[in-house]
């Protein structure tokens, strides 16, 4: 099995995993789900940064999007508690 396929498999078993607790919790805050999700995907990235110059690249630009993503979800979040 090749890195690339490790990492996804590693990605999908930790999101699933993830997925799985908070079904059985009852979570349904979207907010506490994209965070939490973007933060492991964040970690298992760094976990992968072994990987071929190809992948680091590509896994650049995902994590930049993912860190938008993020501090979107923080800045809503802020403006909904400010607010009221």
């Amino acid at each position: 099995m090749s890195i690339t396929d490790r990492y996804v498999m590693v990605l999908a078993a930790v999101l699933l995993g993830t997925a799985v607790v908070f079904a059985w919790t009852g979570e349904t805050r979207l907010d506490l789900f994209i965070s939490v999700y973007v933060i492991e995907t964040l970690v298992v990235n760094q976990l992968f940064v072994w990987l071929s110059e190809r992948s680091r690249s590509a896994l650049r630009v995902v994590e930049r999007i993912l860190v938008v993503c993020f501090a979107f979800v923080v800045v809503s979040e802020i403006v909904r508690i400010l607010a009221g």
